[in-house]
């Protein structure tokens, strides 16, 4: 995130504070200036007369006005102008309120990740039973009674044995209604009197079961416009509407992604880090699929490229428009030309396969970052992420070895 006062230099060589200094090689000593515009709502960004140029959302920039979730490229840094992280709101709000049982309506587009803020209210809720999760949009309207509230063996055509059902598999647990916003009309007026009443009654039997779950709505549609528009029971949404949690986008938390790249890779015991420009290209991408669009792309290089940087060949081929042109960009005057070569190259330089290679590089230099940093061609910056993945404790690099 790129936090910027009144007015400052940013650069390789600059007062920090009340500059921005960048530990980048290719940024120029004083490579652009930022200031608030009039009336303080945005800030300007002018190149300094850099050597390498200034980008502001891919395209090059003498000067320009900066708005939220702008992606600005200096040298080989990758910066975004933002205020702050929506999430970090969402994820506040939803751990206030996982200990109590008021209702949770959770909205956002595809893909934003409403069943992961589910699951995180669910396990900071305390409750001892367990998340059950329903796609409502998945069931067959015929069965959506039957999936909810269960039903006894022969209640129709087809039921060859009792079912239990959602309500009572999340007993004293976490109902997860997904989509909720595709359930038919008939179907709410049944969802609102189990909830309103506390107890199901399975299909085929008249015994009423009572229940205790924790509900937690999921919708893709502004419920609230569904119900002026007769699509969703007014009395059905204020049932659900305890607390309401508006999930953002990804295209409108880019600084978020570069994170969300670690830990998706990190999930699948890898380490994913692209070079500066498939970062850049990462952030300038709109992200459609949200979330769930970046967990495929990272499942799919790591699947295909274990081992490798994700770099921008990766990401043309797997149909990236912005890293498109980012590679074309990169047609410039032979200076420049050189010095992107030379730190695509450093970039790709492997990093130490296991911990315990780490640990001998730092003991062979006697803790001295900088040299273990310009021996693997990466930024002390770098240097100290690679060792917090790989686990490795800053107190190796002060052990000579013996």
């Amino acid at each position: 995130m790129l936090a910027v006062p009144e007015r400052l230099m940013v650069g390789r060589d600059v007062d920090d504070p009340p500059g921005l200094q960048l530990d980048d090689p290719h940024v120029s000593r004083v490579h652009a200036m930022l200031w608030r515009e009039q009336g303080g709502a945005l800030h300007s960004i002018e190149d300094a007369g850099s050597t390498g140029g200034t980008f502001v959302n891919g395209r090059p920039a003498r000067a320009a006005v900066l708005t939220l979730n702008s992606v600005v490229r200096l040298g080989a840094t990758v910066l975004v102008y933002d205020a702050g992280d929506p999430m970090e709101v969402v994820r506040a709000t939803a751990d206030r309120v996982a200990s109590h049982s008021v209702p949770v309506l959770l909205q956002g587009d595809t893909g934003t990740g409403k069943e992961l803020l589910a699951r995180r209210i669910h396990q900071r809720s305390g409750r001892p039973g367990t998340l059950v999760a329903v796609n409502c949009a998945a069931l067959p309207r015929e069965l959506i009674e039957a999936e909810l509230f269960g039903h006894v063996q022969g209640a129709f055509s087809g039921a060859a044995r009792c079912r239990e059902g959602a309500f009572r598999s999340a007993h004293n647990g976490t109902l997860l209604l997904d989509e909720i916003g595709e359930l038919a009309l008939d179907a709410q007026s049944k969802l609102l009197r189990a909830l309103e009443s506390q107890s199901i009654r399975p299909l085929g039997t008249d015994h009423e079961h009572p229940t205790n779950v924790r509900l937690i709505a999921a919708s893709n549609v502004d419920l609230r416009d569904a119900v002026r528009r007769g699509r969703f029971r007014a009395d059905l949404f204020m049932r659900l509407n305890g607390v309401t949690l508006n999930l953002p986008a990804l295209r409108e938390r880019r600084a978020d992604i570069s994170n969300l790249v670690r830990d998706l890779g990190i999930e699948q015991h890898t380490y994913v880090e692209p070079t500066p420009d498939a970062l850049e290209a990462l952030l300038l991408h709109e992200w459609p699929g949200n979330v769930r669009e970046l967990r495929q792309l990272v499942t799919r290089f790591v699947s295909t490229y274990a081992g490798q940087q994700l770099d921008l060949g990766h990401l043309i081929e797997f149909g990236s428009d912005a890293a498109r042109v980012i590679a074309e960009r990169a047609q410039r005057p032979a200076s420049q030309q050189r010095i992107s070569s030379h730190r695509i190259r450093r970039f790709r330089e492997p990093l130490p396969g296991t911990p315990d290679d780490l640990r001998t590089l730092l003991a062979k230099n006697e803790g001295n970052m900088t040299r273990v940093a310009e021996e693997l061609g990466i930024s002390r910056q770098h240097l100290y992420r690679v060792m917090t993945q790989l686990g490795v404790s800053a107190k190796v690099a002060r052990q000579k070895p013996r």
